[in-house]
């Protein structure tokens, strides 16, 4: 199949965080005298959107005409997770705030070291590239201030598009901004709901990305992300538990 666009997915695909983002949390709890664990963050990780929640995913429009808003959608979204582990009201909010303020500052983030060079490779093919992630307002601005290698890399975040991946309307977004068919569409992803069964839903074709090895599903899969150009002239996936 030959493809005009291919859509990737930031953290967890492209780039990740470091220190962790639940670090982040730790640490502006810490400041407010309270002390939690990235464990403690685990169980609560989906409480924050729960109030967003539709049958086809979370849509937080309301929240999504301004980098106010977004930012303050963000800071409900940490409350409410910190009021889950029992924190009271005004801690939990002065320490979602801090994580708010923290948490898009570019420093924190890197890209894999396959990820320039498949970017580049996919771009020297002729391919349009779209970044499509549930993130924060200033994703674009985190991978201007990453650097791209002089690459086309625009981004749709679920912060501007008023909806989280596998809300089908980020989907279309992307589609629309890169005027391209979802049938000529290559989406890649970390995530095997949002980034695997939801494009394909919506007629595109998926491939997961398991950079750890953990997942075994039905669908392609791989290791890194250098072996996608591979995939798509023609040599089968590899499994999860393939090679790395």
């Amino acid at each position: 199949m030959h493809y005009d666009a291919v859509f990737l997915d930031f953290e967890g695909t492209l780039a990740f965080m470091a220190p962790p983002h639940a670090q982040i949390y730790v640490d502006a709890c810490a400041a407010c005298g309270v002390a939690i664990t990235r464990q403690d963050l685990r169980r609560v990780i989906d409480e924050g959107w729960r109030q967003f929640e539709t049958p086809y995913g979370v849509r937080h429009e309301a929240y999504s005409a301004t980098p106010e808003l977004a930012r303050e959608l963000r800071r409900l979204v940490h409350a409410e997770r910190l009021r889950a582990l029992g924190m009271d009201a005004a801690t939990a909010a002065l320490a979602a705030a801090a994580v708010a303020e923290e948490e898009v500052r570019p420093a924190y983030y890197r890209w894999y070291p396959d990820a320039l060079p498949t970017l580049a490779e996919l771009a020297r093919r002729g391919l349009r590239l779209c970044v499509v992630s549930n993130h924060m307002w200033e994703l674009p601005e985190i991978i201007a201030a990453l650097g791209c290698n002089g690459l086309d890399l625009p981004a749709v975040t679920s912060a501007r598009a008023g909806c989280r991946k596998p809300f089908p309307d980020i989907y279309h977004q992307a589609l629309d901004l890169l005027d391209v068919e979802p049938e000529r569409t290559l989406f890649v992803g970390d995530h095997v709901v949002n980034d695997v069964e939801a494009p394909r839903r919506l007629g595109m074709d998926a491939v997961l990305i398991d950079r750890r090895g953990r997942r075994r599903t039905s669908y392609p899969t791989l290791r890194r992300l250098d072996q996608l150009p591979a995939l798509l002239d023609g040599a089968a996936a590899p499994s999860a538990g393939g090679s790395g």
